[in-house]
């Protein structure tokens, strides 16, 4: 049997995407003027060459109304210098970035603020540049924005830093912009937007059915896979 609709990751979240197939949704993202993108084996890859600074965006724009999120999303660079996700005002020159950099003024893990409302530019960084595959995970409350980047999003997730806003992102309307920066190949294997509490409920422990099926947070969180979706999702409860 398969799952039923109401599991999957655009009913589960206020943006969702795996990639999967073979080319971009057309209905969720455009490509930028000078951009090469393809799409294969569930993973989006944005070529290098061509015009620096330039990637797909969210044909959807997201109002939040002051209801705090998080950005989850998981990327690597094939070469010097950075891979972006950004979160862009639609009506004003404000954003937030996180950002995997080589670049040697302030390499590795970079969080960065800029606009006529959030203050003028700040950026913020930690560890050590890589092209590994990473995890991130933004979470924006108000005026408070902080980042960690790992290798399980629902793991440790080490290397945090955070930023401070002069007004708060939670009433703006914005769209999602994933780019590669100067010079290299960049991948991004998903994405997602989530509504967020602090803390967040969990399960604690897991008994045989769960780790049979798959881990699952309540509400969902996990991002949802190709393979997850073919799988009937069995919650435990007892």
């Amino acid at each position: 049997p398969k799952a039923t609709n109401i599991s999957n990751g655009d009913n589960t979240f206020l943006f969702f995407d795996d990639f999967e197939g073979t080319s971009l949704n057309p209905n969720k993202w455009s490509i930028d003027a000078g951009a090469t993108v393809s799409v294969s084996n569930s993973i989006v890859d944005i070529a290098a060459g061509g015009t620096n600074y330039t990637g797909i965006n969210t044909k959807n724009k997201f109002t939040l109304s002051g209801q705090p999120i998080q950005v989850c999303w998981r990327g690597r660079r094939l070469g010097d210098y950075d891979i972006w996700m950004r979160l862009v005002s639609t009506t004003t020159n404000d954003y937030i970035s996180n950002v995997e950099t080589s670049y040697p003024t302030n390499p590795g893990h970079l969080l960065d603020r800029y606009g006529n409302n959030f203050g003028a530019r700040v950026v913020v960084y930690t560890g050590t540049p890589t092209t590994a595959w990473k995890e991130y995970k933004v979470t924006i409350n108000g005026t408070s924005v902080s980042a960690q980047r790992g290798d399980d999003l629902y793991g440790t997730l080490g290397e945090s830093i955070s930023l401070t806003l002069n007004t708060s992102f939670n009433n703006f309307s914005y769209y999602i912009w994933l780019f590669r920066g100067f010079i290299p190949e960049v991948q991004f294997d998903w994405i997602f937007i989530k509504k967020y509490a602090s803390p967040e409920p969990a399960f604690l422990s897991a008994g045989p059915i769960e780790k049979v099926a798959v881990k699952v947070r309540f509400p969902f969180v996990k991002p949802f896979t190709k393979e997850m979706l073919k799988t009937d999702v069995i919650l435990p409860f007892t």
